[in-house]
């Protein structure tokens, strides 16, 4: 299905905005297109620097902080 950015950013932020949790979202990965792939990390309420920790964790494990997506020409 085709979907406005706009709702997609609602509609994956929703469940920490109405609930008050921290949460975060850093890249993981890329598509077969060379596109960023994210993952968001949620935690406990007056938790937020649990939720930094773990991704600072992430990213300083792995090799694509800071790799950007292709520019089209």
């Amino acid at each position: 299905t085709v979907e406005a950015v706009s709702d997609s950013y609602v509609r994956l932020s929703a469940p920490a905005n109405i609930t008050g949790v921290p949460a975060l979202t850093l890249p993981v990965g890329h598509d077969y297109a060379g596109m960023p792939i994210g993952m968001q990390l949620m935690g406990r309420p007056l938790y937020e620097a649990a939720v930094l920790r773990v991704g600072r964790a992430y990213e300083l494990a792995g090799d694509d902080a800071g790799r950007l997506a292709p520019i089209a020409a």
